[in-house]
């Protein structure tokens, strides 16, 4: 999936969940990841150090989080 800033790419497929790397489109700097997080049963977005984001960015990673936290859960 691609927003206007940012890509979001599979890299790993593991048993029952999934892992993404967080691009910006512009240089190709990885951001962070999206992967499950187990405490909270759901997806989340984990930050690398000093990254800078703004609303519509943080709007991407938000609308990427629901839609694979809905089919997560349609698949289980």
């Amino acid at each position: 999936m691609e927003s206007k800033y940012l890509l979001f790419k599979l890299i790993e497929e593991k048993r029952k969940t999934k892992v993404w790397v967080v691009e910006e489109t512009k240089y190709g700097n990885i951001l962070g990841t999206i992967q499950w997080y187990s405490p909270w049963r759901q997806y989340v977005f984990e930050t690398f150090i000093d990254t800078i984001f703004s609303w519509d960015c943080l709007k991407a990673v938000s609308e990427f989080l629901k839609k694979v936290n809905l089919e997560h859960r349609r698949e289980r």
